[in-house]
């Protein structure tokens, strides 16, 4: 460890990568794959809740039984794929207090989400109907939005302001696909199955799904982010040629937020 630590002080009087800028890579990785896996992971929640659709629609019970088969499998997917990101999102969350809680916020929002299914009455129902809750939206939209704060917060860490603002475009079009859901589900009628037996939940599943587009967008900011401070790309890793010119920091070449 104290050979590394003094090849890493060496290295950065050199001219090269500093331990300060390995670790900042580290982060951003870590960063870029959190959104990266929230991005499939919403990708399988919307083709298993078009596969509820078909399933609650189809004539034959063989289809049926094979949508709703789908439907499982594509949801467990989806739920691995955010509960792996959820891994990643704790590391990142550990260098400020701020995106700790928030973090730890999105975790109790999830819990009270699970409260507010009507337990008691569909006990049995909810058995049959497990894939379907991490679709339900009073379930989902705490924690995307806690997500969307917690990006936010590490945006802006980021040296690019276009990165950054990148970042935040994605996570405020996860709060405002939240905010919708919430506001399906509490006003639309039949929407979704209340305390005695009425229609089964049917376009409100879409919208856990459309959190794809958001954390997609997410990803692409924490890409760019990451390309940028990859050794060789702004010139970091290196001192400019002899012939070269001054070069603007990175930061200063797009506009003010």
């Amino acid at each position: 460890m104290a050979k590394g630590l003094r090849r890493s002080l060496s290295d950065s009087i050199e001219g090269g990568p500093s331990l300060a800028d390995a670790l900042r890579l580290a982060w951003l990785r870590e960063l870029f794959r959190s959104a990266r896996f929230l991005a499939f992971g919403s990708v399988a929640l919307l083709l298993a809740a078009f596969a509820w659709i078909v399933a609650v629609r189809a004539t034959s019970w063989s289809y049926a039984f094979a949508g709703l088969f789908l439907v499982a499998i594509l949801s467990g997917t989806g739920v691995g794929l955010h509960a792996i990101s959820w891994v990643r999102l704790s590391r990142n969350s550990r260098e400020s207090k701020a995106r700790m809680w928030t973090f730890r916020g999105s975790l109790f929002g999830f819990a009270v989400g699970l409260l507010t299914l009507p337990w008691a009455s569909w006990i049995f129902a909810w058995i049959f109907l497990l894939p379907l809750i991490p679709m339900i939206p009073s379930v989902f939209a705490p924690v995307v939005i806690a997500h969307a704060i917690l990006f936010v917060l590490c945006a802006r860490s980021f040296a690019n302001r276009t990165d950054a603002r990148i970042v935040i475009a994605g996570s405020g079009l996860l709060i405002a696909d939240a905010a919708v859901a919430l506001l399906a589900q509490a006003f639309v009628p039949g929407a979704l199955p209340n305390s005695t037996w009425g229609p089964l939940p049917t376009f409100i599943l879409v919208f856990a799904g459309a959190t794809a587009a958001g954390y997609g967008i997410i990803a692409r900011g924490a890409w760019r982010a990451l390309a940028r401070a990859e050794p060789g790309e702004t010139g970091a890793a290196g001192p400019p040629p002899a012939n070269a010119g001054p070069i603007e920091p990175i930061e200063k070449q797009d506009s003010a937020f």
